[in-house]
């Protein structure tokens, strides 16, 4: 254990070094912060860019927090799931193709943990940014629309933390498996496009798969589900994301560097 916590040391000191201790939550944050507002001033917007000049008379519906929500779960499951991607190809296969684990491998400590500690320490920085964002979201939401829904955000926001960690666990194993940052890339985004296609195949990969829980999400906020009902895929995208880790943690086992 005291080879795991060195290295997750090391992790978070390669963290505060780089890009990523800024880039990450600051993206987050100005999702978080946008997402509201974007809702807020929409409809006036529309009204006004279809009316000038047209005659055209537009009536829609007040915004709500709920639109913020939907706004900001959309953003997050684009834009916040391409920052995870990029800022994560490179886990492992960079560490290899520099030599520094070579290096750090001669330690008498178990190969295990430092393939733990690299994910732990992404998955910690991806949980505070989206933690961030969140509550950015939530105190507009207070000022603008005099209402929160903490509660069916709240579980929007654990869906989503969920399968973020399965796309840190994907481009964990991909980093592993690959000789280089963009065959590491490729395949990273291409299991993460994956995923998201098996829904619209059939009712049932729509109930159970990972790639699911993004429209699960914004239903919960809309309230046309409960959280039970998202059960299912919850557990399949954390049980993914432990095969995933314990597959990468294996091959890395017996890899030759």
């Amino acid at each position: 254990m005291s080879g795991a916590k060195a290295y997750l040391k090391k992790e978070f000191r390669e963290i505060g070094k780089t890009y990523k201790i800024y880039v990450i939550p600051i993206i987050f944050l100005v999702l978080g912060l946008m997402s509201p507002i974007i809702a807020k001033i929409a409809p006036d917007l529309v009204k006004s860019l279809a009316g000038s000049g047209s005659g055209v008379v537009i009536q829609l519906p007040p915004p709500t927090a709920v639109d913020a929500y939907l706004q900001l779960f959309k953003n997050l499951n684009q834009i916040g799931i391409l920052v995870v991607l990029i800022t994560s190809i490179g886990l492992v296969v960079e560490e290899k193709t520099r030599g520094t684990a070579v290096l750090l491998l001669t330690k008498p400590v178990p190969r295990w943990s430092f393939m733990i500690s690299k994910y732990l320490a992404s998955a910690l920085l991806v949980i505070g940014s989206t933690l961030l964002s969140y509550l950015a979201c939530l105190y507009y939401c207070n000022i603008l629309f005099d209402e929160t829904l903490f509660n069916p955000s709240f579980q929007g926001l654990v869906l989503l933390l969920v399968y973020y960690l399965l796309v840190l666990a994907i481009t964990l194993f991909a980093s592993t498996i690959s000789s280089t940052s963009v065959v590491s890339g490729g395949i990273a985004i291409g299991g993460v496009l994956l995923l998201s296609l098996f829904p619209s195949l059939s009712t049932w990969l729509a109930r159970y798969t990972p790639g699911a829980l993004s429209g699960m999400e914004n239903r919960l906020v809309a309230g046309s589900i409960a959280f039970g009902d998202t059960v299912p895929a919850l557990v399949v995208t954390a049980v993914f994301a432990v095969l995933l880790v314990a597959a990468a943690v294996v091959v890395f086992q017996r890899q030759e560097l």
